[in-house]
């Protein structure tokens, strides 16, 4: 059946009383369906479809109904769509225009990439992938309109665009699924699933590709590759496609698939628990999200081709049109990569670092007396440290000496802290968020009880009076020290360690009011929680690389002895974390100043409270009574900034990373801190005083 030009128009327009032709809204949709069935080159086709799309998509609330169907209910959000399927059902002619129209548009596109690949990553990596993105992002991309995809871009533009098209009431889309596909034009649909069997196909061979690369059959069960799921992946896929083709049973081998597709993801599990405890590998895990959307993929493709017709066959045309749309919109998205990738790691790096940090929390007055007793250490230590920072800067070198001075200085420091058993306060906030965010996660995954929230608030309390233990014994030790070692230095060498310029320099730029001490501190924050994850990243590379065993085996244990490679290995394991965080917060404090203010011009520093303890308290030595005493009471209200924004920030940034590492949302974070907030306010004690005494005051 054929419709002359215009005819459609009219078509159209008689589905709807005589008194609407005249109706802007009504005339607009006759005109788009015109423009759709008309004789036309493919780009003007594509354009009138997107078109015809948006306009459906629309609220309308006032777009009147077809005759006949005057007192049917439909919401406003498909008013417009209900009114297309109407014409499309009583209109043949507006039908058989618009499938035909469909029917071309399949015949000159091809259908097989958005099928195989829409939404599935390439196999070159995460890091390439990612690029990848970035470039599509920046740069502009030339037309294609043979390419599905793109269309289904721009039917779909956004994330809302894909959940209204999930929730498009079922009945509404089956009534729109049975008009396009009307036997006036039998082979119109045929492209569409030739392009679903292709990519069938195509999928099957290469995830079998990839689940057969070394580095997955090597973290899977030891197997031979006749025995692995993946190698029989492809074969029970052509199976069913001959049985579909031939027009025979398809339940059986179908049933064989599947099964097949759920031992493919038992052998990823698999994977998976060999990297929870053998070190995550990006790439690993990348192959590993790739193969299950994959999977996901032909799951949908399956359903599509073996379904029939009727209200199966539209459910399952229905989720694998949601698959694609979804697919396309995630090969956009940064955030999506990342979440989908970096999640294990970050978790992987989380547990490193609670262990950790269960070393800063103290549960009984001798541990916490203990790590009084480390901290003034590490801040006697910082003394040193603080001194060194001085004398690098009145040096007035150039920038790269000056960095590279200022790194060798910081990391030496803080890898003797860590050698000696000293602790460091700053460095504790990052370990401590993450053995806390553990003990959320548990709580949110087995249900907020009593008991749970009681462990939770007992356990912030053994944090926080920690960490002001650390944090009090490294600022008084230093101030102390920092004293001393003016005072001995004078009396020694008649002569003060660095000039009284540089002195009071150092005690003005604390003033949190005249300078950015307060900025410089936060970001200080952002140091400290970098350098624990790019510890928690080399322990984990370590593991993953298997350095230990390495280190274990190597051939100097022909001269040194086994034992003592063994003994050097596991030293090598339970500090490779230490020094991995120390030496990135070394080079981090150091360069941040140089390359923010020497090299890109912002002016970037930083405070950390124990050394700008140590600089304070030298700085204010050294100038001696004459300094004014704003000064100094300006620069201490400025360590009582840094030290709060230090702490904060680090802490912060850690909780907030362990807890969407372990899929703990930020509503459900915010209510547990306000509950823990509301307990300090009825026992501040518990979080204050020492385990001892805080016990005491609780029976009392």
């Amino acid at each position: 059946m054929t419709v002359s030009e215009k005819a459609i128009q009219d078509l159209v327009l008689n589905a709807f009383a005589e008194n609407l032709h005249r109706k802007k809204p009504v005339l607009r949709f006759a005109a788009m369906l015109q423009e759709l069935c008309d004789e036309a080159p493919l780009q003007l086709r594509l354009e009138a479809l997107v078109g015809l799309t948006n306009w459906a998509r629309a609220f309308d609330a006032k777009f009147p109904q077809t005759l006949g169907l005057e007192k049917e209910t439909t919401s406003s959000q498909w008013r417009r769509v209900a009114a297309l399927v109407s014409v499309l059902e009583t209109q043949p002619g507006v039908r058989t225009a618009l499938v035909s129209a469909f029917a071309a548009i399949f015949q000159q596109t091809d259908a097989v990439h958005v099928m195989a690949e829409t939404g599935l990553p390439t196999d070159r990596g995460f890091l390439a992938e990612t690029s990848e993105r970035i470039f599509r992002r920046v740069l502009p991309t030339p037309r294609d309109d043979r390419d599905l995809a793109k269309l289904l871009l721009r039917l779909f533009p956004t994330k809302q665009d894909g959940l209204r098209l999930q929730s498009l009431p079922a009945e509404l889309f089956e009534r729109l699924a049975h008009v396009l596909c009307s036997p006036d034009v039998p082979d119109a649909w045929h492209p569409v699933r030739d392009a679903m069997v292709q990519a069938f196909c195509l999928l099957g061979s290469r995830l079998a590709a990839l689940g057969l690369t070394e580095k997955l059959r090597a973290r899977s069960r030891p197997i031979s590759v006749e025995e692995s799921p993946f190698f029989n992946l492809p074969r029970l896929g052509a199976e069913v496609l001959r049985a579909h083709r031939n027009g025979d049973d398809t339940i059986g081998p179908e049933q064989k698939w599947r099964q097949c597709a759920d031992d493919c993801r038992a052998e990823l599990q698999h994977v998976e628990q060999r990297l929870e405890t053998a070190g995550v590998s990006i790439d690993v895990v990348f192959s590993i999200d790739l193969i299950k959307r994959g999977l996901l993929r032909m799951e949908g493709l399956i359903l599509a081709i073996t379904s029939p017709v009727g209200t199966e066959g539209t459910v399952a045309a229905r989720r694998l049109l949601s698959l694609l749309v979804a697919g396309r919109l995630s090969d956009r998205s940064l955030l999506d990569l990342g979440r989908s990738n970096l999640t294990l790691l970050a978790r992987k790096i989380v547990e490193r670092a609670s262990e950790t940090g269960e070393h800063y929390i103290t549960n009984t007055s001798r541990e916490y007396w203990g790590l009084v007793r480390a901290a003034i250490g590490g801040g006697l230590v910082t003394v040193f440290t603080a001194a060194l920072k001085m004398k690098i800067g009145e040096a007035h070198l150039p920038p790269f000496p000056t960095g590279v001075l200022s790194s060798l200085n910081y990391a030496c420091s803080f890898i003797l802290l860590q050698t000696l058993g000293f602790a460091l306060a700053t460095k504790q906030p990052a370990m401590t968020a993450a053995s806390l965010a553990v003990i959320i996660g548990e709580a949110h995954k087995d249900g907020w009880g009593h008991h749970q929230l009681e462990r939770l608030s007992s356990h912030t309390a053994r944090i926080v009076r920690s960490q002001l233990a650390a944090a009090m014994g490294n600022v008084g030790a230093v101030f102390v020290g920092g004293v001393g070692f003016t005072l001995a230095w004078y009396r020694l060498r008649g002569v003060h360690f660095v000039s009284e310029e540089k002195a009071l320099s150092s005690v003005a730029s604390l003033n949190p009011i005249a300078t950015g001490t307060i900025f410089y501190a936060a970001l200080t924050g952002v140091i400290l929680w970098l350098s624990s994850l790019a510890g928690g990243w080399i322990d984990n590379w370590s593991v993953y690389r298997r350095l230990p065993q390495a280190i274990a085996e190597h051939r100097f244990g022909a001269v040194l002895g086994g034992t003592r490679m063994e003994r050097l290995a596991t030293y090598f394991q339970h500090n490779i974390s230490g020094w991995a965080g120390s030496v990135a917060l070394g080079v981090m404090l150091a360069f941040t100043p140089e390359f923010g203010s020497r090299f890109f011009g912002v002016p970037l520093d930083v405070r950390h409270v124990t050394l700008s303890t140590g600089t304070l308290a030298m700085g204010a030595i050294t100038v001696g009574p004459g300094i004014a005493r704003h000064l100094v009471i300006l620069a201490a209200s400025g360590i009582a900034c840094i030290f709060v924004m230090n702490l904060s920030v680090s802490f912060g940034m850690a909780l907030l990373l362990a807890l969407r590492a372990r899929d703990v949302g930020i509503r459900e974070s915010v209510r547990v801190m306000f509950g823990i907030f509301f307990r300090f306010l009825r026992r501040p004690w518990e979080f204050l005083l020492p385990p001892g005494r805080a016990a005491g005051r609780r029976s009392s």
